[in-house]
């Protein structure tokens, strides 16, 4: 089981519902930035798997440090006026501590 999970939503403050062409463009727009920090040699996110599930993306960083990275760059994405931000599940922390 991952233990950094994040949830991706539409909207700053409200949760929206992301349709299927936004979440595209949203990868895209995610994937150039991960090019952009590597091209230049600064720390970049691993992530290692990412779906959009009813409305909702999720993305699953390998580390703690890739997750920070992912939430920074996720903030800054806008897809036709449309921001973004990721929330870290903590479905996982709950199941791993019973």
């Amino acid at each position: 089981m991952h233990e950094h999970i994040l949830w991706v939503h539409k909207g700053k403050e409200e949760r929206l519902t992301l349709t299927k062409v936004e979440w595209n463009l949203f990868q895209m727009k995610l994937q150039e930035e991960v090019c952009q920090l590597v091209l230049a040699g600064k720390p970049y996110p691993k992530i290692d798997w990412q779906r959009r599930v009813r409305g909702v993306g999720i993305l699953t960083p390998m580390d703690k440090v890739s997750q920070t990275i992912t939430q920074e760059i996720v903030g800054r994405i806008k897809v036709a006026e449309n921001s973004f931000r990721a929330s870290v599940c903590t479905l996982g922390r709950s199941l791993n501590a019973s």
